[in-house]
């Protein structure tokens, strides 16, 4: 299929007229991509465009160059620009936290009171095939279960209690309309269309997980044992999604027969139907209990959760993280603050 044909189709999966988007851009070839594209459809579709730019400050000049050339972004295709910086290194020091995942998260912070301040409903990103590859792989390598391995979704709305945030009654999306789209594609439209972009060199240093995995993993495996080793870990993303969607409604339907009440602060379980369940639909029914009560979902790890259905089957109370505990009751499991 024609690149630009395969990009349309892409894009108007999840485009409506008279959408309002707001488009987070980094100012790297993905991220250009995606902008030019938008507004490639802007007049067929009536959009209205925001560009978002958060500036990390963690590559000194380097970041402030990124920021003026997505602000000049934004000039060029006359869109509103919407900007936010911060001191990255010095909220790392202060929260003692991971550098990768505190940038992570204040960017995607900006972002979603961007687009709630300005009454927009979609978010639109740029991560592309390879990111979503390295993502799966890093996962891997992490000990992710099915629906970690299912990687980067496509779309996703944001829900309380993400990033942090407290959040009511939101109604936005994430959208990642460059995900079926590899890099070799993305410098292909780039070429084509005579596009500038900006490198970030630090995607060249081998310090973090995932440029190892860009770096040294992946094309070692493609030159060693598989070349098409990206498509193959797609492809069985894609298998895993189906099969966790499929437990997931399962699980789904077998809650409404367990779980006898339900709130933020207290889960009564039966007991007696708990104990037929099949170990996948057990440990699925608790770990999504869990991420209903708590509003930090990191400490939701598979141990905790073979230590907590352990504990049950053997009607034994167990400590839970945030002052949480689970314990037996009249044939009940109980699950409160």
């Amino acid at each position: 299929m024609d690149l630009f044909l395969k990009l349309k189709s892409e894009f108007e999966k999840n485009l409506q007229k008279n959408d309002k988007i707001l488009a987070c851009v980094s100012g790297g070839p993905d991220s250009v991509v995606l902008i030019d594209f938008l507004n490639k459809l802007k007049e067929e579709k009536k959009l209205k465009i925001y560009i978002a730019h958060f500036n990390h400050k963690l590559r000194g000049k380097d970041s402030e160059k990124d920021a003026d050339f997505v602000k000049n972004l934004a000039i060029k295709y006359g869109n509103k620009f919407l900007y936010k910086e911060m001191d990255i290194k010095k909220l790392i020091k202060l929260k003692n936290s991971g550098p990768e995942k505190t940038a992570r998260d204040e960017r995607y912070k900006f972002f979603i009171k961007a687009a709630q301040k300005n009454k927009i409903l979609k978010i639109f990103l740029a991560h592309n095939k390879d990111d979503n590859v390295e993502t799966i792989l890093f996962r891997f390598i992490k000990g992710a279960g099915t629906e970690g391995l299912t990687g980067i979704p496509r779309m996703r709305k944001i829900l309380n209690g993400d990033f942090g945030l407290k959040l009511k009654n939101t109604n936005i999306y994430i959208i990642r309309p460059l995900l079926k789209i590899s890099r070799k594609e993305i410098l292909e439209y780039i070429k084509e269309n005579k596009l500038k972009y900006m490198i970030d060199k630090t995607n060249k240093e081998n310090i973090y997980v995932r440029n190892k995995i860009r770096n040294k993993l992946i094309p070692f495996i493609e030159k060693v044992f598989n070349p098409n080793f990206k498509n193959t870990v797609v492809n069985i993303s894609d298998i895993l999604s189906n099969d966790n969607d499929f437990l997931e409604d399962l699980c789904k339907n077998y809650e409404k027969k367990i779980i006898l009440k339900k709130s933020g602060l207290k889960v009564i379980i039966s007991f007696k139907n708990y104990i037929r369940l099949n170990i996948a639909i057990r440990l699925r029914l608790i770990r999504n209990i869990l991420k209903f009560m708590f509003t930090k979902h990191r400490k939701i790890t598979y141990v905790l959760i073979q230590d907590m259905d352990r504990a049950i089957l053997n009607k034994k109370n167990i400590s839970l993280p945030f002052g949480y505990k689970c314990y037996f009751d009249k044939r009940k499991i109980i699950i409160k603050k």
